[in-house]
């Protein structure tokens, strides 16, 4: 007695990757409430070259996920097996079977032959992975049209089937059944040539696999005349599907890679505002004040002499700060979708700019303190010493003698900086420590640094201690402030930053340039 097997039932083994199953029972009908209903009887199906023939999922002929490795035509039904691939995409199959999606095997034909329900002739091309097999609610799948063969008296049945009505049967013979699970096939009456090309690999294509046979295994020369014509285009006709151009697949349905935001350079970093004294800015404006004639000791002769007393005067100091602000009216579906990445990347753009305004303020104003100052002169240095280390211990010695201060800080024009780097071995000074790299330097514990902003001249460099001044900035600058703008449907966004150089010993501040201000 022979067992049955039910259609489309298949086993998997994810240790050796392999599929063994029955893909098709002989005499068993299709779903009698399918459109298209179909019965393989014994010895109907014959199967293209095994090497031809793959599993796809969901009839996706451009999705394929295993090879064929055995193809048994047994008495009551035809079994198979199959190699599933190795990599990603076998991987993913072998998930959703483990996860009861796809739970069926559903046969490929091509040339169908049917006389109402019962099929005539057909090749077995292949195999899709679905949720239900073809003959439990899927349709079978066929490579081009299913032709309708001549009526023949009929013949006593035991169990006769519901035949579709005549028109039905007039439609489906000229439709090309690419059923997917759970959808029903559209019926294309005389399909185009770019429909046709699209279902059908080749409208003869038991004789493409008999030249094919000919060619390979008996050197037929006709054979290969014939392939040779056919020519390698219209063996396989299908229509291109590209990835880009004008009105293609791919332009309209591919969604380009989101790399989010795009680097723009460096998020800056402040170099002038650490080299002085920092302070917290309480108003926007301050006040103080400052010796100008200290009081100080003398010699005393003792013996009821008179104490040295000298003149002590005093004069205010006041100040004020300086405000950068910046703000933008953002739409409030950035918010609402948080996407926040764009937000983010708004934030620290704005941050950046107070970094470079303020940083660029604090070097201007030092500079400014210099010109009220006047400029110092360069010497005349021996030959062998460099012009850009001459006019730094030059000014360094002043901030000593005249500034009463230890020197900390010199800033130079880029053009002094560049021969400040490259100085060869041979003409650093002999006792002094010298360092340099492309973004900063040291020399004699003088930290070097260049002009980033073009507020010095070219011959210029500016000398100063730490205590000279004091960077006196609101906590927290810039601070950010947000409101909503309920008319226009957005959130307003603004930073504020407030920060005061306030001046505590100019005459700690030289600048040395190869003339005197005119």
């Amino acid at each position: 007695m022979t067992t049955e097997i039910e259609a489309g039932v298949f086993s998997l083994n994810e240790e050796t990757r392999t599929v063994r199953g029955r893909l098709l029972t002989y005499g068993e009908h299709t779903n009698p409430r399918h459109k298209y209903p179909a019965m393989f009887p014994k010895g109907t199906v014959s199967f293209a070259p095994m090497v031809l023939m793959r599993g796809n999922r969901d009839h996706n002929l451009v999705d394929p996920v295993a090879t064929f490795a055995e193809v048994i035509d047994q008495e009551d039904g035809i079994d198979v097996a199959l190699t599933i691939a190795d990599g990603p995409e076998g991987d993913r199959l072998i998930a959703d079977h483990k996860e009861g999606k796809y739970k069926r095997l559903s046969p490929e034909f091509a040339k169908l032959v049917k006389r109402g329900s019962e099929v005539i002739s057909g090749v077995l091309t292949g195999a899709a992975f679905v949720p239900e097999g073809a003959f439990a609610s899927s349709a079978l799948f066929s490579l081009d049209p299913i032709e309708e063969a001549p009526e023949v008296a009929p013949a006593a049945e035991e169990n006769p089937q519901p035949e579709p009505p005549a028109q039905q049967q007039e439609e489906s013979m000229s439709t090309d059944v690419v059923t997917r699970p759970g959808a029903a096939p559209a019926a294309v009456e005389n399909p185009t040539p770019t429909e046709q090309q699209v279902f059908s690999l080749m409208p003869e294509r038991e004789d493409l696999f008999t030249l094919i046979k000919r060619a390979k295994e008996q050197g037929d020369p006709e054979a290969r005349a014939a392939l040779a014509k056919i020519g390698e285009g219209n063996m396989f006709a299908l229509s291109d599907v590209k990835i880009s151009g004008s009105n293609q697949l791919g332009t309209a349905a591919v969604q380009a890679g989101w790399i989010g935001h795009v680097w723009e350079g460096r998020t800056h970093e402040r170099i002038i505002v650490p080299t002085l004294t920092p302070g917290a800015l309480t108003k926007l404006t301050w006040a103080g004040w400052k010796w100008n004639s200290k009081p100080v000791m003398a010699a005393w002769a003792g013996n009821k002499a008179d104490v040295p007393s000298g003149t002590v005067t005093a004069s205010p100091v006041s100040g004020s700060a300086q405000r950068f602000a910046g703000g933008h009216d953002l739409a409030r579906e950035f918010y609402d979708f948080n996407e926040t990445e764009a937000i983010e990347a708004y934030g620290q753009a704005m941050v950046d700019s107070y970094s470079e305004l303020s940083d660029k303020y604090a070097l201007q104003k030092m500079w400014d303190q210099s010109v009220t100052n006047g400029a110092t002169v360069k010497d005349t240095y021996p030959t062998d010493v460099p012009l850009v280390i001459g006019k730094i211990v030059q000014g360094a010695l002043k901030v000593i003698t005249t500034g009463k201060g230890i020197p900390s800080t010199a800033v130079v024009s880029l053009a002094l900086y560049s021969q400040y780097v490259m100085l060869m071995r041979d003409h650093t000074l002999e006792f002094l420590t010298t360092a340099a790299s492309l973004e900063s330097g040291v020399l004699a514990g003088i930290n070097v640094i260049p002009d980033p902003y073009g507020v010095l001249a070219a011959d210029e460099v500016l000398v100063y201690a730490k205590p000279a001044a004091r960077a006196l900035e609101l906590p927290g600058s810039p601070v950010r402030v947000n409101a909503l703008d309920l008319v226009h449907g957005g959130v307003d966004s603004a930073f504020f930053g407030y920060i005061g150089i306030d001046i505590q010993r100019p005459e700690a501040i030289v600048r040395v340039a190869d003339a005197a201000d005119a």
